[in-house]
């Protein structure tokens, strides 16, 4: 007994030690991180969106001194990048210089009073959803009504409270962090459930999503439905994304005061 806890031991002190180094780190209250395929890093920091350069540096940023906070940001068209200020119901889209286009608009204005989540679509339209509803509806980038989804079938509960989405080679994702990522098509039209919970914030690239869940860096592969899991470099953070480069792994993390950005090799569990 004693000689199998000694190769259990021995084995487990074998296993490689992820060693993280500190590329980047900033003085900055963010409240969400996206990242283009160039490895550029969009944050949200209290009402101002920004854009750095993969090395830290400062290409542009946009603020509206008249608006609240900003919500959340899509820049999956990064000609088209979309600003959503949940508490003004405020839409606003910016070129990849981070001038605005066309004229912002108001959700209320529009018809629309409880909008809890906005995105890009790749048709060059905007989805949101009415939280009060429980709809999925489409705009133009004016705002102008284009389509909304149906009453959602018995397969999404009365209790559906999604917190995220983002289009993806023409379905949109949903993320209910108790239910999982709920899966529509380009009319709204429910597909099917991703058994992936306790996710709030997730991005989409080569078929994988990526987010971060309990302690872990995650990827699950929309195909096949794979799952894999890295180490994070440390637990002190209120938002997180990270990206893989082959047998590299990008951690970026932040919390209230600080956003930090992290490297390392080969780290595949």
């Amino acid at each position: 007994m004693k000689n199998i806890l000694f190769v259990f031991g021995f084995l487990f002190m074998c296993q490689p030690v992820v060693e993280f180094t500190k590329t980047l780190s900033l003085k900055a209250k963010v409240s969400q991180i996206e990242l283009d395929a160039s490895g550029n890093i969009y944050l949200i920091e209290d009402a101002k969106a920004s854009m750095y350069s993969p090395e830290g540096k400062l290409e542009y940023w946009y603020r509206n001194m008249y608006t609240k906070s900003l919500h959340s940001i899509d820049i999956s068209n990064p000609e088209k990048i979309l600003l959503f200020y949940k508490e003004d119901q405020k839409i606003t889209l910016i070129n990849q210089y981070f001038k605005s286009i066309p004229k912002p608009f108001f959700l209320n204005e529009k018809g629309y009073e409880n909008i809890s989540m906005a995105c890009t679509s790749s048709d060059g339209s905007i989805w949101v959803f009415d939280q009060s509803a429980r709809q999925l509806i489409k705009l133009t980038d004016q705002g102008g009504f284009i389509t909304q989804s149906g009453t959602f079938s018995d397969k999404i509960t009365s209790d559906f409270s999604p917190v995220f989405m983002k289009e993806y080679k023409g379905l949109l994702y949903l993320t209910d962090p108790r239910m999982g990522i709920f899966v529509f098509n380009q009319i709204g039209e429910y597909q099917e459930t991703l058994p992936v919970l306790n996710v709030n914030h997730f991005r989409i690239e080569s078929g994988l999503l990526y987010f971060i869940r309990d302690g872990k860096a995650e990827t699950y592969n929309l195909k096949s439905g794979a799952e894999k899991k890295y180490d994070m470099p440390t637990n002190n953070y209120t938002v997180a994304s990270f990206d893989l480069q082959g047998d590299n792994i990008t951690v970026y993390v932040a919390n209230d005061s600080n956003f930090n950005v992290f490297a390392t090799g080969n780290v595949d569990k």
